[in-house]
C-alpha cells in the first residue's frame, strides 16, 4: 500500500488526529483566541494510591503513543512555561468542541507535563546587525505609496516583471490581502505610478504567465477567500487573462475549496498547454495538495482542468514544478506546515502520474514553516532546497530556532542538512547572486507583525533584512541590511534599472493596525546606488 492511501485511509481515524494536535501546535496563522476556563495543575501533587512516579512514566508514555502515530512528539523546551497552558486550552476546546473527548488524556496531567518540563524562558534570538550590510552599502530606501493611498495593507506577496509594457522596462507586481487588489507599479517613470489591474476578495500571490501563450502575459491568482485564518470554502485560484486592450478578464479555475496561497504552470505531460499545481492551505481541517491537468480550451476560452488530488493534508505554502530526482521529469515539491511541518515531493512516474515521496521532516511540530526556494545553490547540477521558518501567529514567541534551512542534494533523493542561519520570523526569501561573482547569494525577511516595535523590537535590534553572500559551496558571509522595520513577509531582487547591480523591494504587512500600529507604505524599493 503506497503511502498517499496510507494518508487516506488514516482519515477514517480523523478524531486521533484531532487528539494528538494537542501536541502538534497548529502554526501559519492560528487565531489567539483561548478559554483558560482549566486551573493550572500543581505539578507537586501525587496521585493517589499510584506511585507517583509510575503514573507519570504511563502518562507521559499514551501521549507519545498519540503524538507519534502522527508526527514527531514536541519536547517541551520548544515553548517558554508560560505559553504551554494557552496552547494546551486552545487544543483541548478545540477537540472538545467538535466532539471527539473519547480516549482524550487528562487536561491537567497534559498542562503539568509540559509545564514542569520547559524553560523559563526560551533563549533570545541574537541580533547580527553589527556585521554591518557589506557590499550592499548603497541602498537608497524608497517609500512606496500612491495618490489614492490606502493605509494599514497587506501585501503578501511582490515581484518583478516585465508585465504592463515590456519594451520600457519592469514593473512591481504585488498582492494586497486586506484590501483585495492586485497591484502594478510601473518602475520606469519619474513619478511614483501605482495601478489597480485587478480586485480579488483576498489573493495570497500572483504568477505572471502567458497561460493560453497568445503572446500576452496572465496573471494566475492563488485567492484565500478571507483575511482571518478558517475553515471555509472561499478559497479559489483565478486566471486573470490579458485582453487585446491591455485589461483582465477573470476566469475561475477552481473554486469552493479551502484557502488557496499558491498556484504554478507547467507544460507536464508535453501536449504543449500548460497544467496546474495548487497549494490548498486551508486551516485546521480542510488543505489539499491538487493538480490540475489542463486537457485544451473550450468554445469560451476557459481551460478544460481535470482535477487529481496528490495529497489530502492541510497546510500546503508553495507547489512549485521542478524535476527533483533528475530524471527528466517534471515533479511537484511543496512544504506543509501547520502540525505536519515537511517537505513532501510529488513524483512523476512514466505514466504521467504523481507518486507522493516524503523528503524532510522537521525536528518537531512547532518548527513554523513558512517558505520554499527550489534552486541549485552550489550549481553542481542538482536541485537543492532552502526553507523559512519563522511563523509566530500561533504562540506569540521569539524562537531561536527560527531563520533560513539549507537541504543540499546529494542524489538519489537524499538531502543533507547545512546549519542553520537563525532569522526571527523569517518569510521573504531571494535566491540571487547579489555581488556578481557568479554564485548564488541569499536575500531573506522577516515578518514579526505582533511584536511591538518599542517593547520587543528595538531592545533586541531584531533584524527585518540580511543577506548571505556565498563565499563557497554552503559557506556564507551574512551581513545585515535593515533592523525593527519586521513587516515584510514578501521581498523580491532583480537589477531593474539595468545599472548593473541588485535592487530589492520588501512588502509591507500590517497585521493589526488598530492594536499594533500603522504602516505608512505599501512597499519598500531599496534601490542599489553602488554603480553611481
Amino acid at each position: 500500500m503506497n503511502f498517499l492511501k496510507r494518508i487516506q485511509l488514516s482519515k477514517i481515524a480523523l478524531h486521533w488526529g484531532l487528539v494528538c494536535i494537542l501536541c502538534a501546535l497548529i502554526s501559519a496563522g492560528c487565531d489567539k483566541s483561548s478559554n483558560p476556563s482549566n486551573p493550572t495543575p500543581n505539578p507537586n501533587q501525587k496521585t493517589q494510591g499510584t506511585n507517583p512516579q509510575v503514573a507519570s512514566q504511563k502518562f507521559e508514555a499514551e501521549l507519545k503513543t498519540f503524538c507519534t502515530s502522527h508526527h514527531l512528539f514536541p519536547k517541551p523546551d520548544v515553548l517558554p512555561r508560560w505559553a504551554w497552558k494557552k496552547e494546551i486550552t486552545k487544543m483541548y476546546d478545540l477537540v472538545k468542541t467538535m466532539g471527539f473527548e473519547e480516549g482524550l488524556p487528562d487536561q491537567a496531567q497534559a498542562l503539568a507535563y509540559f509545564q514542569t518540563r520547559a524553560p523559563e524562558q526560551l533563549e533570545r534570538p541574537k541580533s547580527q546587525f553589527q556585521l554591518g550590510p557589506g557590499k550592499l552599502d548603497k541602498l537608497n530606501k524608497l517609500y512606496v505609496k500612491s495618490g489614492s493611498w490606502t493605509p494599514d495593507p497587506a501585501v503578501s506577496h511582490i515581484s518583478f516583471h516585465k508585465l504592463l509594457t515590456p519594451t520600457k522596462g519592469y514593473d512591481l507586481i504585488a498582492c494586497d490581502m486586506r484590501h483585495g487588489k492586485i497591484f502594478a507599479q510601473p518602475l520606469y517613470t519619474q513619478r511614483t505610478t501605482i495601478l489597480t489591474l485587478a480586485r480579488v476578495p483576498h489573493p495570497a500571490r500572483v504568477e505572471v504567465i502567458d497561460f493560453d501563450k497568445d503572446g500576452r502575459l496572465d496573471l494566475l491568482v492563488s485567492d484565500l477567500g478571507s483575511f482571518l485564518p478558517g475553515d471555509h470554502d472561499k478559497g479559489q485560484a483565478l486566471w486573470l487573462q490579458r485582453t487585446p486592450e491591455g485589461k483582465f478578464k477573470t476566469h475561475v479555475l477552481l473554486n469552493k475549496v479551502g484557502r488557496v496561497a499558491d498556484v504554478q504552470a507547467a507544460d507536464v505531460d508535453g501536449d504543449g498547454d500548460l497544467d496546474l499545481s495548487v497549494a490548498e492551505f486551508g486551516w485546521r481541517m480542510g488543505g489539499r495538495v491538487l493538480f490540475l491537468r489542463n486537457e485544451g480550451f473550450k468554445a469560451d476560452g476557459s481551460p478544460e482542468l481535470k482535477l487529481e488530488v496528490l495529497d489530502p493534508r492541510p497546510g500546503a505554502i508553495r507547489v512549485p514544478f521542478v524535476d527533483i530526482n533528475g530524471d527528466g521529469k517534471l515533479d511537484i515539491v511543496t512544504v506543509l506546515s501547520q502540525h505536519h511541518e515537511r517537505v513532501v515531493a510529488y513524483l512523476q512516474n512514466e505514466s504521467g502520474q504523481f507518486q507522493l515521496k516524503e523528503l524532510y521532516v522537521a525536528p518537531h511540530p512547532e518548527w513554523g514553516y513558512t517558505g520554499i526556494e527550489v534552486v541549485d545553490l552550489d550549481r553542481d547540477g542538482d536541485i537543492d532546497i532552502l526553507l523559512t521558518n519563522g511563523d509566530t501567529l500561533d504562540t506569540s514567541v521569539l524562537k531561536p530556532y527560527q531563520g533560513i534551512q539549507f537541504l543540499e542534494n546529494l542524489g538519489d533523493l537524499k538531502f543533507k542538512e547545512h546549519p542553520q542561519q537563525q532569522l526571527p520570523g523569517a518569510h521573504g526569501l531571494e535566491v540571487i547572486d547579489v555581488d556578481g561573482d557568479n554564485d548564488l547569494d541569499v536575500i531573506a525577511s522577516a515578518f514579526l507583525p505582533q511584536f511591538p516595535v518599542e517593547r520587543a523590537r528595538k531592545p533586541l535590534n531584531l533584524e527585518s533584512l540580511i543577506w548571505l553572500e556565498q563565499t563557497e559551496p554552503w559557506k556564507f558571509n551574512r551581513f545585515s541590511l535593515e533592523t525593527i522595520n519586521c513587516d515584510h513577509p514578501t521581498i523580491a531582487a532583480l537589477d531593474y534599472d539595468n545599472d548593473g547591480d541588485i535592487d530589492i523591494v520588501s512588502g509591507n504587512y500590517a497585521l493589526k493596525p488598530e492594536v499594533l500600529g500603522g504602516i505608512s507604505a505599501y512597499w519598500v524599493l531599496y534601490k542599489n546606488e553602488a554603480k553611481k
